[in-house]
C-alpha cells in the first residue's frame, strides 16, 4: 500500500508540473500583471471605509456576531462536545463497541480530564484588543462554553480588536471586507503557553502566519503542547495567507510541526504553488486549481493527516498512507450562506478526531457539521444543531458496530461499511490524561 501511495503522489507531482507549464504559456504575456485570484473575494478596508460601509448597510439591519476562524470553529466544537453527556447519546453508546476518552481543543489550549461522558473542555487564546468588540466577542465564546485565557500580548496593547464584514450573494457565495489594526509581535501570555502545555490537541489558526513574529509564535506554542504529548492541529485560514505565506508554512510542516492540516481546494493549491492567477470565469479556476485528491496526496507527504474540502465534491483525506473521498451532506433546503463551513467541517472532524472515528468517520462527520450551517445565514453552530450532528454520527456508529458484531458471530452478514474497517486514528493510547 505505501509504495502504490508513494506512486500516486509522484505521479500527482507531475501532473502539477505539467498544469503549471500550461498556466505559465497560456498566461505570459500578462502574467506580471495579474493580480491574485482571492483578491475579489479577501479585502482589507481602513476604519474609514469599514464605517462608511456599516452606515450603508444600517437600512439593512445587519448581524453582528463573534466570528473568526478558530472561534467558529472551537464554539462548535464546545457545542459537539457538550452532547455527549445527553441521554440520547448515552443510549446509543449503550449498544456500540467502541470506547471514548474526554480531551480537549483550542487555538492555544485547553485542558481536560477523563470522566465517562463528561462535556469536551475547549479553550481559546485570542489576539484581541482591550475594547469593547473583544468584551463581546468573549462573552459569546464563554456561553457557548469556551473558555477565554488571555491569549496574547502584543507592543500595540491598545489597538482595536479586528473586524469582518461579510457579503453574502443569492448562491450561498459571499466576500470577505476585513478591518485588522497593525499591531505589535505576536508574543503569547504565559497562561496560554501552560495551558498549551497541558491540552490534547492544539489547533493553529491559519491567520496568525499574517502578523509579526507569527513563525516563532507558533514554534512555541507547538513546542508546549509537544511537551504535553498533545496533537496538533493547522487551518490555512484563506488562499491569500497561504500565497503570501507558503515559504513559512511549508517549512513548519516539513517540521513536522503538525499532524493534521485542513485546507479548501483553494488553499491547498496555494500552498503547492499552483493556482495563484485571477480567471476570466470558473471553468479557468478549476482548470488551474488542483484537484483536492491530488493536493492531499501532495501536502500527506508533509503532514500526517490531510484534508482538504472541495464544497459541493466533497472532501478528500490522505491519513495514513491511505486516501479517501467524502462526499458532502445535504439538507432538505439548497445552501443559504456557505460562510463557515469549512470552520464547521474541521470542527465535526476535530471532534470525531478526539472521539476516535475512523477516517472515513471523521470526514462524515465534518460533511455533517458543514451541513448544519449552511442552510441559514451565520457561520455560529447552535447547541440544537450540534446535537443533531452527534446523535446522527453516534446512531450510525452504533448500527455499524452492531452489523460488525453480527458478521464476527453469524459470519457473512453481509458486507461492513468502509468505516468500520478504516484504521482509526485513536489518540487516547498515546496522550497521557491530564
Amino acid at each position: 500500500m505505501q509504495g502504490s501511495f508513494r506512486k500516486e503522489q509522484e505521479s500527482s507531482r507531475r501532473r502539477l508540473l505539467q498544469r503549471k507549464k500550461r498556466r505559465e504559456k497560456k498566461n505570459k504575456t500578462h502574467l506580471a500583471f495579474s493580480p491574485s485570484l482571492f483578491s475579489t473575494l479577501f479585502s482589507l478596508v481602513s476604519v474609514d471605509e469599514r464605517a462608511d460601509l456599516l452606515a450603508a448597510l444600517e437600512p439593512q439591519s445587519p448581524a453582528v456576531t463573534a466570528g473568526g476562524s478558530a472561534a467558529n470553529t472551537l464554539r462548535a466544537v464546545a457545542r459537539l462536545g457538550a452532547v455527549l453527556g445527553s441521554s440520547e447519546v448515552e443510549e446509543l453508546e449503550s449498544s456500540s463497541s467502541t470506547t471514548s476518552s474526554s480531551t480537549s481543543s483550542s487555538s492555544a489550549s485547553s485542558s481536560a480530564s477523563s470522566s465517562h461522558q463528561a462535556p469536551l473542555r475547549v479553550a481559546w487564546a485570542p489576539v484581541a484588543g482591550a475594547d469593547a468588540q473583544a468584551a463581546f466577542h468573549a462573552a459569546a465564546m464563554a456561553t457557548a462554553g469556551v473558555a477565554v485565557l488571555p491569549g496574547c500580548t502584543t507592543a500595540a496593547a491598545e489597538a482595536a480588536t479586528g473586524t469582518v464584514v461579510v457579503a453574502t450573494t443569492p448562491d450561498a457565495q459571499r466576500s470577505f471586507l476585513s478591518h485588522v489594526e497593525a499591531a505589535g509581535p505576536l508574543v503569547w501570555d504565559q497562561s496560554a503557553l501552560a495551558a498549551a502545555a497541558s491540552c490534547r490537541l492544539l489547533l493553529v489558526e491559519g491567520y496568525l502566519w499574517e502578523l509579526p513574529g507569527a513563525s516563532e509564535a507558533i514554534a512555541l506554542a507547538v513546542d508546549a503542547a509537544r511537551s504535553g504529548g498533545a496533537l496538533v492541529a493547522f487551518t490555512a485560514g484563506d488562499a491569500g495567507v497561504c500565497e503570501r505565506h507558503r515559504g513559512m508554512i511549508i517549512s513548519a510542516l516539513d517540521s513536522g510541526m503538525a499532524d493534521v492540516l485542513f485546507a479548501n481546494r483553494a488553499e491547498a493549491s496555494a500552498l503547492l504553488g499552483g493556482g495563484g492567477e485571477k480567471k476570466e470565469s470558473k471553468k479557468d479556476d478549476d482548470e488551474l486549481l488542483i484537484p483536492a485528491d491530488e493536493a492531499a496526496a501532495l501536502l500527506a507527504s508533509r503532514v500526517g493527516v490531510c484534508i482538504v474540502t472541495d464544497g459541493a465534491n466533497g472532501a478528500s483525506i490522505c491519513a495514513l498512507g491511505a486516501k479517501t473521498t467524502v462526499p458532502p451532506v445535504w439538507g432538505p433546503l439548497p445552501p443559504v450562506d456557505t460562510n463557515g463551513a469549512g470552520d464547521a467541517f474541521a470542527a465535526g472532524a476535530i471532534f470525531g478526531l478526539l472521539r476516535g472515528y475512523s477516517v472515513v468517520d471523521l470526514g462524515r462527520a465534518g460533511a455533517r457539521a458543514a451541513a448544519a450551517v449552511i442552510g441559514r445565514h451565520g457561520a455560529a453552530m447552535s447547541s440544537g444543531e450540534a446535537g443533531a450532528v452527534v446523535e446522527a454520527m453516534e446512531a450510525a456508529r452504533a448500527k455499524e458496530a452492531r452489523s460488525e458484531w453480527r458478521r464476527r458471530v453469524f459470519g457473512g452478514g453481509g458486507e461492513v461499511s468502509s468505516s468500520s474497517s478504516s484504521s482509526p486514528l485513536t489518540t487516547s493510547s498515546s496522550v497521557e490524561e491530564k
